[in-house]
């Protein structure tokens, strides 16, 4: 299989420029550790607060030998701080933080060895996470699945990548389904993409059966 070395695998040390989205009640732990054993970085979703479902999940990725993180979000995290605890415990490479103040949580990351990649969807909060010591950064545009945002990746992605330089590692999101994305997505100043709504028919994602051929009937 081809490989495309880009600052994101330099950084993740994967094979692929590819991040499995951290989606809530899709990215569990055998999507997650699929996606990391094909030489992605596979994310398991750990939205909703769960911290026994997190438990399960994030015990499937014990054996997975290649890089793999987890996705929180802030307006739970900041209500339970402890299932970032709970997260690190099991030692992730990555945790992916998305919509609120990433700052208290930073420093336990790094000091848990683990990298903070930051979901941006503007300049000014891709600009306030590299000050709060985001490792990386995913910009996300309006196509992203199941989010309201106000800009499209087309015109996003070159605009953080203007606003924050050439040495920042970048991860586009929204609206990339496959190879063409992703090239694009490199063109316009990306080091790899986050894909989610891609993967929910996979075999191991969460949906049920019948929500996965309705996808695809789609």
């Amino acid at each position: 299989m081809t490989t495309i070395n880009t600052a994101l695998t330099s950084l993740l040390g994967i094979d692929h420029p590819l991040i499995l989205a951290p989606m809530g009640g899709a990215s569990g732990g055998r999507l997650a550790a699929a996606v990391s054993r094909a030489g992605g970085l596979g994310l398991v979703g750990a939205s909703y607060g769960d911290p026994q479902w997190m438990a399960r999940e994030l015990e499937m990725m014990r054996e997975v030998q290649q890089p793999w993180g987890v996705g929180l979000v802030m307006f739970t995290v900041a209500k339970q701080f402890e299932l970032l605890l709970l997260a690190l415990e099991y030692r992730p490479a990555v945790v992916a933080l998305s919509f609120g103040d990433v700052r208290p949580f930073v420093r336990p990351i790094h000091q848990a060895n683990a990298k903070v990649i930051v979901q941006v969807h503007d300049v000014d909060q891709a600009l306030e996470a590299l000050d709060a010591g985001a490792d990386a950064l995913i910009v996300q545009g309006a196509e992203a699945g199941g989010h309201s945002l106000r800009r499209a990746s087309l015109p996003l992605f070159p605009a953080v990548r203007d606003a924050v330089g050439e040495h920042v590692v970048l991860i586009g999101a929204g609206g990339i389904a496959d190879g063409r994305g992703m090239a694009a997505a490199l063109a316009l100043g990306m080091d790899g993409v986050m894909m989610g709504t891609r993967f929910l028919a996979s075999q191991e994602a969460l949906p049920s059966e019948r929500v996965k051929q309705r996808l695809l009937q789609a």
